[in-house]
């Protein structure tokens, strides 16, 4: 049953567990570790024993580990999709009474999911354990399915399962929709005393191969092609007289792949291949912001939210957004970076030139971006609202 002393609650956290890469496990983390340092108690539920368990372990974070199976993502065609639909209901049906069992056991006062695939199957074992589901959104709901189905099942879950969510922006929330469930606006914080430009030890541009006067554009994220890099390398390509010239650093990986060959390839055939930097997946990224001017977040379709936005700001770099989703709200227009209407090489060439042509304000940005980022997307700020939610959600069961 849930603890009665508001003062220690106690947060289960479910993920699936093999995967540290990147915002989402970094959001997650710095939300648990945050709710630790006030006092509540936490416990990680993985689906596998892999890197996220571990890195609790080291942490001496409680961690119950589940099996050696991931939960399924419903992609491919319709065949592939139903499969494994049935797969994720046999899931739910053996594993959501053992997580009802730990909650119980450790006393939760709530389970806290973010990955979409896995919110059905904390959901109920939430209403097992008479506790509500916290569902910190992380991507949009899909529209493509007629009749708004998508969004009528997980509205349809939120409200039969006691699931609570909390989207990581207003994009995120009107893809969900209204009406009986509305949901609740949390945006991932960031470690601000990590991502401050005062703490860390930054890599040279001397160690990256980067001139001391080049212009360099950063991309903090997987080198897939949804992330718009491609793009970025068109726009530059068509800017080949700015002076000092474009460079381009991709602080993510992975670089063994077509994709990634493909941009060393591009930059090859126009002589350019010492414009493009790729350092692979990294674990301290804070250290490579001092090696760049302009942050970019060139995502192609939606970006629900924008974490590697935040930490940009929070190391005092203006950035350059495609202005859908979550970045369209965080970042100002020509007060804290620069707003790209269109995915396209052409409106990035616009954008960079722009920014080019504000650069006497880059430092003024970028102090300015910080100033934001702290008082709207921080850890602080975001544990403080996630708390609030909490006890908001949980103080009409006191009453009872």
């Amino acid at each position: 049953m849930p603890n009665t002393d508001n003062a220690k609650r106690t947060i289960a956290f479910f993920v699936q567990g093999h995967d540290v890469q990147y915002g989402m496990h970094r959001g997650t983390m710095t939300l648990l570790n945050g709710l630790r340092n006030l006092g509540w108690k936490t416990t990680m539920i993985c689906m596998v024993d892999g890197p996220a368990a571990d890195q609790c372990r080291t942490q001496e974070i409680d961690v119950r580990c589940l099996g050696d199976e991931l939960a399924p993502v419903l992609s491919g065609g319709l065949v592939s999709k139903a499969s494994k639909y049935l797969r994720l209901l046999r899931m739910e049906k053996s594993l959501a009474p053992r997580i009802a069992d730990i909650l119980n056991e450790i006393g939760a006062d709530g389970i806290h999911v973010r990955s979409p695939i896995l919110v059905r199957i904390a959901g109920t074992a939430a209403c097992l354990g008479d506790a509500p589901c916290f569902w910190h959104m992380p991507n949009e709901i899909s529209d493509r399915y007629p009749f708004q189905l998508n969004q009528r099942i997980y509205r349809r879950l939120c409200r039969r399962r006691n699931v609570v969510p909390l989207a990581n922006s207003h994009f995120t929330a009107d893809s969900l929709g209204y009406g009986s469930i509305e949901p609740h606006i949390l945006y991932v914080g960031v470690d601000a005393a990590r991502f401050n430009p005062q703490n860390v030890e930054q890599v040279s541009r001397d160690d990256l191969g980067i001139p001391q006067d080049a212009v360099v554009l950063g991309i903090f994220a997987r080198l897939t092609e949804s992330k718009g890099a491609g793009r970025i390398l068109d726009a530059m390509a068509s800017m080949t007289s700015t002076h000092p010239p474009l460079h381009l650093l991709i602080v993510g990986g992975p670089t063994d792949t077509p994709f990634a060959r493909s941009l060393t390839h591009r930059m090859a055939e126009i002589q350019a291949s010492d414009q493009l930097h790729l350092t692979g997946f990294v674990l301290d990224p804070q250290r490579y912001y001092g090696s760049i001017d302009i942050a970019v977040n060139s995502r192609i379709d939606p970006e629900p939210f924008g974490q590697s936005v935040v930490e940009a700001m929070l190391m005092e770099k203006p950035v350059l957004v495609h202005a859908l989703g979550g970045p369209a709200e965080i970042i100002t227009d020509r007060t804290t970076g620069w707003h790209v209407t269109q995915p396209t090489a052409h409106a990035f060439s616009q954008g960079i030139s722009q920014a080019l042509k504000d650069r006497s304000k880059w430092v003024e940005m970028g102090k300015q971006a910080r100033e934001e980022a702290l008082a709207k997307y921080s850890a602080v700020a975001m544990i403080q609202e996630y708390t609030q939610i909490v006890e908001q959600t949980l103080t009409p069961k006191s009453l009872d």
